[in-house]
């Protein structure tokens, strides 16, 4: 299944899934496993640089929707509003806005944790080479 066909809470639980089985040591054969962190974040920085680009299209999206939407509050809506202010009310609570602004905001949450994962898995791969230095030297 690609990700287009898959939801959001469901690419967040394949990510939790694929992290959690990542993530565990095996502590007997500590040298393999700093060679495999690094194969491992290598896979997760190219999931963020795919979601990042979908990030960036959604991005572009709301912005283009944001722009026709003000554009018809200030000229052709039958109510004249003046202020900004009072575009942006109409404007966020548009149902086609609101949607997008929906898939935005979650495919952010996505790019962010894997962020955070790339992260936590240079500071494993950091710490397991501490401790494979730590056993030569014992």
């Amino acid at each position: 299944m690609e990700d287009k066909d898959k939801t959001k809470s469901e690419i967040m639980e394949e990510y939790l899934a694929e992290i959690t089985k990542a993530t565990e040591v095996n502590t007997f054969d500590l040298k393999r496993e700093c060679c495999e962190a690094a194969n491992k974040i290598q896979r997760y920085i190219e999931d963020l640089y795919h979601q990042k680009r979908i990030l960036n299209k959604l991005h572009l999206i709301l912005k283009k929707k944001e722009g026709e939407l003000f554009e018809y509050y200030k000229t052709k809506f039958e109510i004249k509003l003046t202020s900004s202010q009072d575009i942006r009310v109409f404007i966020e609570r548009d149902d086609k806005f609101q949607s997008i602004k929906k898939h935005y905001l979650e495919q952010e949450a996505i790019v962010e944790f894997l962020q955070d994962t790339i992260k936590n898995l240079s500071q494993r791969g950091w710490l397991l080479q501490k401790a494979v230095e730590l056993e030569k030297i014992q």
